[in-house]
């Protein structure tokens, strides 16, 4: 399995329709089309970030591979860059964007983590403009998970998808009541 079109699409269909089912999208905030607002987008990106930084932490205390916390909830350096790419690709099916129309990881080009960029592009409003900076996010985040790694093979990181999307799966609604 590798990162190409026909998994991006199904990846991201699926993190959405698990985020769907278990109650994540009930109280979005939307604009007077139906569609998210820039806040909402600005939120979910920001989600992305804690996922990112609950990586740094788990790389810090040397937890690379995938482990279970006493809840059974798959922990782990891996794990947590899986997490953000979820988030991106359910962030994409939220908005009716496609991973797969924005080639931002095969061209080379990689975003800034830095949060004025992504603030910029909500802004902007241009949904085009929107989708391609997210898009280049996802693959900067698989392209930083490869610099990360001492023999960088994707098989580590869509292992961890994996048993990630089939652990959201059986979550309760809302995972209990969170707000986030």
């Amino acid at each position: 399995m590798e990162f190409n079109n026909s998994f991006l699409e199904k990846f991201q269909k699926e993190a959405y329709e698990t985020a769907v089912s278990k109650g994540w999208h009930e109280s979005d905030e939307l604009d007077a089309n139906g569609h998210p607002t820039a806040r909402q987008k600005l939120a979910w990106l920001a989600l992305v970030t804690d996922e990112l930084d609950e990586a740094v932490i788990e790389r810090a205390n040397g937890r690379f591979d995938t482990y279970y916390d006493l809840k059974g909830k798959p922990c782990g350096f891996h794990t947590e860059y899986a997490d953000a790419l979820i988030r991106i690709g359910d962030m994409c099916g939220a908005c009716g964007w496609k991973l797969s129309d924005c080639s931002g990881g095969h061209s080379g080009r990689a975003v800034s983590l830095k949060r004025n960029v992504f603030t910029e592009a909500i802004r902007c409003g241009d949904q085009k403009t929107q989708s391609e900076v997210v898009s280049q996010l996802f693959w900067t985040i698989v392209f930083e998970w490869r610099l990360s790694q001492i023999y960088p093979t994707e098989c580590a990181l869509l292992s961890a998808l994996d048993v990630k999307m089939a652990y959201n799966k059986t979550r309760s609604h809302r995972h209990g009541g969170k707000l986030a």
